[in-house]
């Protein structure tokens, strides 16, 4: 769902001819989609492992991927200077994405694909 609305927001931004502010959209809204699903995959290996050392370890490889994703900020908005307002807007999408499928899982009544995430 967040890569459907990802791309049909940067397409119409580049039909807008609207350029910058769509690279932006996409490097935002990439970036966002890897760290969702890295966070997802960690935490649902957390939640099964039942030896503390191995949740000790996934611990400390989501504290490795928040600095990573805070490596990666700073390197798209500072270096690369991609337009700020797009990334935002692209990292947003995750968001909507979300409060979209759990509106739309909500309105269908399906409780058990809700409480497991799709």
């Amino acid at each position: 769902m967040a890569l459907l609305l990802l791309a049909a927001a940067t397409l119409g931004l580049l039909t807008l001819q609207r350029a910058p502010l769509a690279l932006g959209l996409a490097v935002g809204g990439l970036l966002g989609v890897l760290n969702f699903w890295a966070l997802r995959r960690l935490l649902a290996a957390l939640v099964a492992s039942a030896r503390p050392w191995q949740q000790a370890a996934l611990a400390g490889v989501m504290v490795l991927k928040l600095s990573a994703v805070g490596v990666a900020l700073w390197v798209v908005l500072r270096l690369v200077r991609v337009d700020a307002v797009g990334f935002l807007g692209g990292v947003s999408v995750v968001v909507l994405a979300i409060l979209i499928e759990g509106l739309r899982l909500a309105l269908r009544g399906d409780a058990v694909a809700l409480s497991r995430g799709g």
